[in-house]
């Protein structure tokens, strides 16, 4: 939420066209990743495989579709 505050389309505090404070943002997040990564147990995603690779494979196949149905929907023609 903080970021969302302070960033440009609220208040306006942080210029994200900032590449020093960009690059600081990418390696905060490459930091949170591995953080993830290390909390989670071997175990635990064997427990949830099926229904993970379920998700994932939807999340990966289905928005393309739901785009150009969008697209459809709102009378646009391809070029």
């Amino acid at each position: 939420m903080a970021g969302v505050l302070l960033g440009n389309h609220v208040l306006g505090l942080i210029d994200s066209s900032n590449p020093v404070l960009m690059s600081f943002a990418e390696i905060g997040v490459v930091f949170l990743i591995f953080h993830v990564g290390l909390e989670v147990r071997v175990k635990d995603l064997f427990g949830v495989g099926r229904t993970a690779v379920l998700v994932g494979a939807l999340g990966a196949v289905f928005p393309p579709f739901d785009g150009s149905g969008d697209h459809a929907a709102s009378g646009a023609h391809a070029c």
